[in-house]
């Protein structure tokens, strides 16, 4: 079962993707996943009503060596894939993997 080292160390950690800075407001062992909030900055404020959350599922996939993960809005499933283990031992780069592969897109 995936367990993410210092996850708390970007807690309140702001990053950029494209030109809209992202707050972690949250990064939560929820049993079977982990759930990580973001905010995005509109109008230089935190825009809670275009709260992400990212579910990191701590079951190891079939294949020993990634996790599913998925881009969910308050509503439904945005996106789903998977993410190599290797990401996920530094969350600063977790975040990166997030930006690129998610964020890009919102």
């Amino acid at each position: 079962m995936l367990r993410i080292q210092n996850r708390g160390k970007i807690v309140n950690e702001t990053f950029r993707v494209n030109d809209t800075e992202w707050l972690v407001a949250g990064f939560d062992d929820k049993g079977d996943k982990y759930v990580i909030t973001l905010f995005p900055k509109e109008s230089g404020i935190w825009s809670l009503a275009r709260t992400l959350f990212i579910h990191i599922y701590r079951n190891l996939n079939d294949n020993g060596y990634s996790y599913r993960i998925d881009l969910r809005t308050k509503d439904f499933v945005h996106d789903t894939g998977d993410i190599h283990c290797s990401y996920l031992k530094d969350p600063m780069r977790l975040l990166e993997w997030i930006g690129y592969e998610f964020l890009q897109q919102c």
